[in-house]
């Protein structure tokens, strides 16, 4: 039995290990925008071989049309400022092809005052913006002439920041890595564990289960041995979950953003 104690013991302690290097390295200082983009080709250049169709947007002819959504915010734990896009590489989008249109679908944070300038048929769009602080950002809607997501590219350099962050659009969560209720559920599971563990630990109690002749005695000990023990695997299991909606948590779109998903 002791043993086995000294086995859990050793793995809570493995896990809450982990979980303390995860949670430095993520409370480290940085500035980080992440990005992703999300495309819905309308028009291919098939439409060009059915003769006499011409297919037009704001008179502009176009063979191929497609609607992109690009998201992007500042992932990291610092603010980044206006002055930290002065740099002659400006933050931006760029096509391989016309951008015919583009616009601010959605902001989580008005204040940010984040602007597009682009004009008519250009292949790049410049972003602006007073600030983003953490999980701030927005959602650019984008006509363009090309066929994919392919055909963009959201580039810059930022003071501060050595590169941008791609994520793949299917790898984006909607989900909250651990809600507060999560977390009391956590704490809880720890002091449950920790009073099992005391308990369980007084080997006069224990001798007393385990050396009497009355079997209804016999039968309260085993079902008290039982619940100490889930109680000892609970956090290793509770733990567990924490660990890794805490490794995914890079990946949730931010709050006020989920229309991305749409």
């Amino acid at each position: 039995m002791e043993t086995i104690i000294n086995y859990i013991s050793i793995g809570i302690g493995l896990v809450l290990s982990i979980i303390g290097i995860i949670l430095q390295i993520k409370s480290s200082k940085k500035k980080e925008i992440a990005f992703s983009i999300k495309s819905n080709n309308l028009i291919s250049s098939s439409s060009s071989m059915i003769e006499n169709l011409t297919v037009l947007y704001k008179d502009y002819k176009v063979e191929n049309l497609t609607a992109s959504k690009i998201l992007f915010y500042n992932r990291g734990n610092e603010t980044i400022s206006k002055q930290d896009l002065e740099t002659i590489d400006r933050f931006s989008i760029k096509s391989t092809d016309n951008i015919l249109d583009a616009r601010l679908i959605k902001m989580n944070y008005p204040p940010n005052n984040i602007k597009l300038q682009h004009k008519t048929n250009e292949k790049s769009i410049y972003i602006d913006f007073d600030y983003l602080d953490q999980n701030q950002g927005s959602i650019i809607q984008i006509i363009h002439t090309g066929i994919s997501s392919d055909n963009l590219q959201v580039e810059g350099s930022i003071k501060g920041m050595k590169k941008l962050t791609k994520i793949p659009q299917e790898q984006l969560i909607r989900a909250l890595p651990i809600s507060k209720r999560g977390k009391k559920i956590l704490a809880l599971s720890i002091v449950i564990a920790v009073i099992g563990y005391f308990i369980f630990s007084q080997t006069i109690l224990f001798d007393l289960f385990m050396q009497s002749k009355n079997i209804f005695v016999g039968v309260i000990g085993m079902a008290f041995i039982i619940i100490v023990m889930v109680s000892w695997l609970l956090p290793i299991f509770v733990l567990s979950e924490f660990m890794r909606r805490l490794l995914k948590s890079s990946k949730v779109i931010p709050i006020g953003l989920e229309e991305f998903m749409e």
